[in-house]
């Protein structure tokens, strides 16, 4: 299954290239996607398709500064890390003091 394989680029568990396509000959992969996606329609995307409640810290954290990341733990790092700047997470080894040179710690 194209989730399970490491190589597809959908799970955090592995670094893989940031691909997420379910069809690798058609389309370009999920990084060449973010390269030319505003922040506006990355935070759509992620509250209507996902309910996701933190879609515009989210997607300003990952396409503000346009360095998108471009393996699955690249992003999932980036997404960790802009979390824990706004104070919406709190994870056992991580101080809540923001390290993310583009987020403004409040």
């Amino acid at each position: 299954m194209q989730i399970d394989n490491p190589e597809r680029g959908f799970s955090y568990k592995t670094n893989a290239t940031l691909d997420m396509r379910m069809d690798i000959s058609k389309n370009i992969p999920a990084y060449e996607l973010l390269r030319n996606m505003t922040v506006k329609r990355l935070a759509y995307i992620l509250s209507e398709f996902s309910d996701e409640p933190y879609a515009d810290t989210i997607a300003l954290g990952v396409i503000k500064d346009k360095n998108i990341p471009q393996s699955t733990l690249e992003l999932g790092n980036r997404i960790k890390e802009v979390l824990i700047c706004h104070k919406l997470i709190c994870l056992p080894g991580f101080t809540r003091s923001c390290t993310h040179p583009y987020i403004v710690n409040n």
